[in-house]
């Protein structure tokens, strides 16, 4: 093993914390990918194919935690959904640069955002370049202000010492193999929690975890859903990895089955353009808007709901497994209380002209806008 090689998973207490870890990953995805569908202004009439493809990438994420928090229960740990509960903007893992996952308003930059998360490792020669999520760490301006150190202080849902997702999941399954062959199967996994698991995903996907076994097919599924196989773009159901639904949409063209990776040549897909965006200030921030206006108000009672629904995942995935569908559910009504928010326009201070978005917070709110240098 090199001196940059993430050290091996030995302990079940390494394994439950990595899996924690692993939890508020795919936590941080859901707000970003759902922040920047908010801001299209007609985005279920007029752009329902942008509406079927982020949905469809959220909801998968949704699935990823609940595998990961399923692992984690069988394996005798405890999900804490609170502490996985992501604050923006944060650190994602990158080999030779630091990424930023942020709140950006739909669009190339929110593309080029699902292209940095998803990226398989090593990352496509011939498309490196046009991935734009992340921070070029060598910037002389960077490193004469001093962003450097303030990036560095923003929070990681991961560690930082793995180059990509799937380097991640890896990490996690070698540790599962490690530790069911060298010990005891029954003294890694423990069959009693499946009561206490989410186990039924959409009410018929059986993502319960009962052994080491169905533990590594349901992670190996996480990496292929996300990145992909490095040999192919399509899984075993025809559905598209992660990275290539979003390089569809920062392309601009549908997938076809034969079509090479990184050269789509489908139909065109209807994306929106910017009179068809909310002009929404990116990265928002509760700190942003004046206490007692109209923006304070509708994204404070977002956040307040939002709250409702990170409890309930917390109670669901964490022995009482009917609240996550209550979750799920709350997860749809989140669009009315978006828009509400969305209609507010920012009158007075640094951000005026900008409209109001929600900021995904829970409380008591805190200031990480004033970590996020001008990029």
């Amino acid at each position: 093993m090199s001196q940059t090689d993430p050290p091996p998973i030995h302990t079940i207490e390494d394994l439950r914390a990595e899996l924690q870890d692993a939890m508020a990953l795919e936590f941080t995805t859901i707000p970003a990918y759902l922040f920047g569908w908010l801001t299209i202004k007609d985005r279920r009439s007029k752009f329902p194919d942008v509406t079927r493809a982020v949905q469809s990438i959220v909801i998968s994420e949704m699935r990823h935690m609940a595998i990961v928090a399923n692992v984690l229960t069988a394996v005798g740990g405890l999900p804490d959904v609170t502490r996985a509960t992501p604050a923006y903007p944060c650190q994602i893992p990158d080999f030779s640069r630091a990424g930023l996952v942020r709140l950006l308003p739909c669009g190339a930059d929110l593309w080029q955002l699902g292209l940095f998360i998803e990226q398989p490792d090593p990352v496509p020669s011939d498309v490196r370049e046009r991935i734009r999520g992340a921070i070029d760490l060598e910037s002389p301006r960077l490193r004469s202000s001093g962003a450097l150190d303030l990036i560095k202080a923003l929070p990681s849902p991961i560690p930082l010492r793995f180059q990509s997702i799937g380097d991640f999941y890896n990490a996690l399954i070698d540790g599962i193999t490690y530790l069911v062959g060298h010990g005891k199967e029954e003294d890694v996994f423990h069959p009693g929690t499946i009561g206490r698991q989410y186990t039924h995903f959409g009410g018929q996907d059986n993502i319960g975890v009962r052994n080491s076994a169905e533990a590594i097919a349901l992670l190996t599924d996480v990496v292929h859903e996300g990145e992909g196989d490095p040999h192919r773009m399509w899984d075993d159901n025809g559905e598209l990895s992660h990275y290539y639904k979003f390089d569809e949409l920062a392309q601009g063209r549908w997938y076809l089955p034969d079509d090479k990776p990184c050269h789509p040549t489908g139909p065109r897909i209807e994306l929106p353009v910017a009179t068809d965006i909310v002009n929404v200030l990116p990265d928002p921030q509760m700190s942003a808007y004046a206490k007692g206006t109209p923006e304070w108000r509708a994204a404070d009672a977002f956040n307040r709901f939002y709250e409702q629904l990170v409890a309930n995942l917390e109670t669901g995935l964490t022995g009482h497994p009917q609240q996550v569908d209550s979750a799920v559910g709350q997860m749809h009504q989140l669009e009315a209380l978006a828009d509400e928010v969305l209609k507010c326009r920012i009158t007075d201070g640094a951000y005026a002209g900008y409209y109001a978005a929600p900021t995904f917070e829970c409380r008591p709110y805190t200031d990480h806008r004033s970590l996020l240098p001008e990029l």
